[in-house]
């Protein structure tokens, strides 16, 4: 059986291997889709670049000849059918030049998009100056591209050179016309010539008088006398020599310095002085003060059936009734149940009120130990012995402490028993 099984195994077990050789085999010899058939992940996912040709820039300087300090105004305009986004890329390149105002302005115009940089710079170096390429950044979508524009070249022009340029010339026609010869360069004295600068180059050389050539009206080198341009006849008035002086390209530039000194000093000692009458002010109120000394207020906190037990005690110690002071005796009494009432049931008039009102209290308290006859029969006793000079008994008085103490010791806290009844 076991040699039977084994051997229909291996039968299904060739027969796989049979067709998985057969499958693979007839999977090499499939044809394959061609490749531009199939779009690729990366076309896709990559979109194509936007394009910007379209785009165009046009960079135009104006003016191109100016005087130190004069405006000169670059526009960058860019334009395109389609809209786009144009902007300076990185800082501008100004080397000597100064910006002095920078604008962007957007807008559409015959169905297209423009764009417009304005830039206004000044210079104040005479001489030929070169503006730098300006970089730009355009963009579309996802894509961008960078544009420069061309060397641009300035000429400032100095302001001494074009004034003497210009007396010069007209110094030249003044002598063309007093002496009545065409020639445009005559003679000068000394040797020195009038150059007309529309027939010469910038280079001039001014008439400056005395030059190499002595002064006018004095001999020369033959020892004939000089009398002023060569043509001209003695005695014409003597071409003078152009002056030259310096003219402010900015105004004067105006710088205040100002000093605060003198305000902080003030400031400080007044500060001072307001300081030391607020201490003056309140030293002297705190002399003229008075100190009050409050006496300490000792507060028993015992329950009051000990206190008033404790003063009976002390009262009992001193004998007053065998010294014959009865009065103080019931006085003694009469406060010490009182204070005991006063602590005892919260009675805070306890010690001003009289008999017949400290009973009536008593009475609303609705009390089961104590009978409020009792206590109004003791102080009245006490009272008449106080006001109406009774003088009872000595045994009498030792009844009505031991009748006081009683009524204490059956009224005190967590006592039961039953309340002291009259008779």
């Amino acid at each position: 059986m076991q040699s039977g099984f084994r051997t229909i195994g291996r039968i299904l077990l060739t027969w796989m291997l049979v067709s998985l050789g057969g499958l693979s085999a007839w999977a090499e010899d499939a044809p394959t889709a061609p490749a531009e058939d199939a779009p690729t992940a990366s076309a896709k996912e990559t979109p194509p670049p936007a394009d910007l040709s379209d785009i165009t820039m046009k960079a135009h300087l104006s003016p191109r000849e100016v005087y130190p300090g004069d405006p000169i105004t670059l526009t960058v305009t860019f334009s395109a059918a389609r809209p786009f986004a144009a902007d300076v890329a990185g800082g501008l390149k100004l080397g000597d030049f100064e910006l002095v105002e920078r604008t962007r302005q957007s807008a559409e115009e015959d169905g297209r998009h423009i764009v417009t940089h304005r830039f206004v710079l000044t210079h104040f170096k005479a001489g030929q100056q070169d503006l730098e390429p300006q970089r730009f950044v355009v963009r579309r979508a996802s894509a961008d591209e960078e544009r420069k524009t061309d060397r641009m070249r300035v000429t400032v022009k100095s302001l001494l050179q074009e004034e003497a340029r210009k007396l010069a010339l007209q110094q030249a026609r003044d002598q063309q016309a007093g002496s009545g010869t065409p020639n445009p360069q005559a003679a000068a004295p000394g040797g020195a010539k009038i150059v007309d600068p529309s027939q010469q180059a910038p280079a001039m050389t001014l008439n400056v008088p005395g030059q190499a050539g002595g002064q006018p009206g004095q001999p020369g080198a033959s020892g004939q006398p000089r009398s002023g341009v060569a043509g001209q006849p003695a005695g014409a008035p003597e071409p003078q020599g152009v002056k030259l002086a310096p003219r402010d390209i900015k105004g004067p530039e105006t710088r205040i310095y100002k000093d605060y000194t003198l305000l902080i000093v003030l400031g400080v000692l007044l500060g001072l002085i307001v300081a030391g009458l607020l201490v003056w002010f309140i030293l002297r109120r705190l002399q003229n003060r008075e100190v009050v000394i409050h006496e300490a207020v000792i507060v028993d906190d015992r329950p009051a059936h000990v206190i008033a037990l404790e003063a009976f005690r002390l009262l009992e110690s001193e004998k007053l009734v065998a010294k014959r002071r009865i009065k103080d005796y019931h006085q003694r009494i009469s406060e010490i149940l009182r204070g005991y009432f006063a602590r005892r049931y919260n009675l805070r008039d306890a010690l001003s009120m009289t008999s017949g009102e400290i009973a009536g209290e008593l009475k609303k308290l609705y009390l089961r130990d104590l009978d409020e006859h009792v206590v109004a029969e003791l102080l009245y006793t006490c009272d008449l012995v106080l006001f109406a000079k009774d003088e009872p008994q000595d045994v009498a008085c030792f009844e009505r402490l031991e009748t006081a103490r009683l009524i204490v010791e059956r009224t005190r806290e967590g006592e039961t028993t039953s309340g002291v009844k009259a008779g």
